[in-house]
């Protein structure tokens, strides 16, 4: 499964990030509660979606410690 994110775009919808990385929806509702993911940088519901879309892009940066420029603008 790893190998065709690969060929994914950086938004991928919840339910997949949750099933390929192995975590709970309440881990992610945590993250956001405490404004550690930020809306439009590391999720996102986009008109028309029953759902939250990730960027598995800026999550990964997230991960790794880095801050991303757009979160930090997001947030200030």
């Amino acid at each position: 499964m790893l190998n065709q994110m690969s060929h994914i775009g950086s938004w991928i919808p919840q339910e997949m990030y949750l099933r390929v990385y192995g975590e709970e929806k309440s881990t992610l509702d945590e993250r956001i509660r405490r404004k550690h993911w930020v809306k439009g940088t590391h999720y996102n519901v986009p008109r028309g979606s029953k759902g939250r879309w990730i960027n598995i892009e800026e999550v990964n940066k997230w991960a790794a410690g880095q801050i991303s420029t757009s979160a930090y603008l997001h947030a200030n």
